[in-house]
């Protein structure tokens, strides 16, 4: 197994948790810069940021104050993500 296949695999497997779960964030933000810096592969790096993003502020409200506090560090850091991503095209 490669590197790319076990962070798909491990981001895929996170899915079934709270879109604010920091573990999930953390997954995605991994997978959509491993797309963009190792595989040179922006629009998939675009597409996991935008999904993961989507999901978690659909579900931001209904999450308790911790898990609120952290998602919103992930939340931020994602949209930085696609500014720069989307500028470099």
């Amino acid at each position: 197994m490669n590197n790319l296949s076990t962070i798909i695999e491990s981001y895929e497997a996170s899915k079934t948790r709270n879109p604010c779960d920091k573990i999930r964030l953390n997954l995605a933000l991994g997978c959509a810069v491993y797309y963009h810096d190792e595989m040179n592969n922006n629009e998939k790096a675009k597409e996991v940021a935008e999904s993961a993003l989507v999901d978690s502020l659909e579900a931001i409200d209904n999450v308790d104050e911790e898990t609120f506090k952290i998602a919103k560090v992930f939340i931020e850091t994602l949209k930085d993500k696609l500014t720069l991503w989307s500028k470099e095209e």
